[in-house]
């Protein structure tokens, strides 16, 4: 018996096991990266007043009035957004072939 897989469902799993990595860092002590809001648009290719417009839809916190962004915070932030946009296309597929 063969099995094949979807792109989408290889993705799913490949995003899965390096989930399961990083959670086994063997101890591995990692300084996290914090980002301001330059710094955050810079990573994500945008421009600062994005960051701005968008700040209630981000994972952050304050320090003082200033917000501030883990970068694995956004990382899986990026990460699920990406699930997102795909669901509704496997939906469809499942539908088609249902």
């Amino acid at each position: 018996m063969k099995t094949t897989f979807e792109e989408e469902d290889i993705d799913e799993i490949a995003n899965a096991v390096v989930e399961k990595l990083k959670q086994w860092s063997f101890n591995a002590q990692v300084e996290e990266i914090i980002f301001g809001k330059k710094e955050l648009a810079k990573y994500l290719k945008v421009q600062p007043s994005w960051v701005d417009k968008n700040l209630y839809k981000l994972p952050h916190f304050k320090i003082g009035k200033y917000p501030r962004f883990k970068k694995t915070a956004i990382d899986k932030f990026l990460d699920q957004e990406a699930l997102k946009t795909r669901a509704p296309r496997r939906l469809m597929l499942l539908m088609m072939t249902g």
